[in-house]
């Protein structure tokens, strides 16, 4: 049976009627057993399993967005977004337990595809596009139909981040 213990603040379970045994020794019949959780706290391996994929996610999600608007925001050379990527990649193998496959390299496309825009961005001569992404603003549309490979770029980033937050807030929401 199932309740709340006296402050209201976590789950008490009450189990009787059962024989208890210890090393082959019984112990006791009709015992009365009492289990606390901490509120918030997993209840299962569960249930802990599930809060550390949620955080591994959580995290993961944070890493990626600094570092996007980090992309968008800060001149970065190859060699420095290099060791960015370096730090993400090794977050998810360190995280591969929690992390599906498949989202390590969707994250990781999904960041090389802002570093390459942003890189495209950069050597366009089109100032309004620069003040535009380095604000962390969208394209203005008259860039997107002017520079055709730009507009390629951005649809793929788009799509890539949609993809990452549909499928992460799915695991979130679990």
């Amino acid at each position: 049976m199932d309740q709340t213990s006296p402050d209201n603040s976590s789950k008490v379970s009450i189990t009787s009627g059962q024989d208890t045994n210890i090393g082959g020794d019984a112990v006791g019949r009709d015992k009365i057993t009492h289990i606390y959780y901490a509120p918030g706290q997993p209840t299962s391996g569960s249930d802990e399993f599930t809060a550390e994929r949620r955080k591994a996610y959580q995290s993961l999600w944070t890493m990626l967005e600094d570092l996007h608007i980090k992309l968008r925001t800060d001149s970065i050379g190859k060699r420095e977004f290099h060791e960015h990527l370096t730090a993400v990649n090794a977050f998810i193998l360190k995280n591969s337990l929690h992390l599906d496959k498949a989202h390590g390299q969707l994250a990781s496309d999904y960041i090389k595809g802002v570093f390459g825009l942003s890189e495209l961005i950069a050597r366009s001569k089109d100032k309004r596009a620069k003040r535009h992404w380095a604000a962390t603003d969208a394209l203005p549309e008259d860039t997107l139909a002017e520079y055709e490979e730009i507009k390629a770029a951005w649809s793929s980033v788009d799509t890539l981040r949609d993809r990452l937050t549909t499928e992460f807030r799915a695991i979130l929401q679990l």
